[in-house]
């Protein structure tokens, strides 16, 4: 709907900024990444919703069978698609496509990653549903989320106000105990969780019971 066409619309926008953008923190972010590898094995089918540039998938892609990664930017799509050719990866799978109206086939892959997409969903329960679906029985989530609601309480107003307007994406006001309920209520068994500090994103290792 009109949410998404704004929000997509912000991010084609920032595309080519944000790819050029180092990581906040990239203590924590190389922490994300090599626990992430800890799940992963040359069989691995991986997910990842939400990959902007691709910079996580293409970092995890020699470690791996086959990822597929999906953003509904088209812009970053594009980026990513020719960071892949410049560093001759094949077996990443880049698809221009909504959370919403991605296909995913039941029980098809070993991880999943959401690495800050969760807080700017319309609707992240029917997103974790549909990850829950397409992980194998014993598959791992891995999601990396900014908690609005801890880090600018105050922000809640201006943000509608600029969405109104069209010059900001959705972001919803999650806290820890929103983002942990949805993972939980969606049939996720979470397993740690992990904050920098309490302004940085919280990092959740979950499971999908066998």
């Amino acid at each position: 709907g009109l949410a998404v066409a704004t929000s997509t619309f912000f991010w084609n926008m920032i595309a080519n900024h944000y790819s050029k953008n180092p990581v906040a923190n990239q203590q924590a972010y190389q922490k994300k990444l090599d626990e992430t590898q800890s799940y992963l094995t040359p069989q691995s089918e991986v997910l990842e919703i939400g990959c902007g540039t691709g910079t996580t998938a293409l970092h995890h892609a020699e470690k791996v069978n086959r990822i597929l990664a999906s953003d509904y930017s088209n812009k970053m799509i594009r980026i990513a698609k020719r960071k892949a050719k410049a560093q001759g990866i094949t077996n990443v799978e880049f698809r221009c496509d909504s959370v919403e109206n991605l296909q995913l086939e039941d029980e098809r892959f070993d991880v999943a990653l959401a690495m800050s997409i969760l807080h700017l969903l319309e609707d992240k329960q029917s997103a974790l549903q549909k990850i829950f679906k397409a992980l194998k029985p014993g598959g791992m989530f891995l999601s990396s989320t900014a908690l609005p609601k801890e880090i600018m309480p105050g922000a809640k107003v201006p943000m509608a106000v600029g969405r109104f307007f069209g010059v900001l994406p959705l972001v919803k006001f999650i806290d820890r105990t929103d983002l942990l309920n949805s993972i939980t209520a969606a049939g996720f068994e979470v397993r740690s969780e992990w904050q920098p500090n309490k302004k940085e994103a919280i990092w959740v290792v979950a499971r999908k019971p066998q």
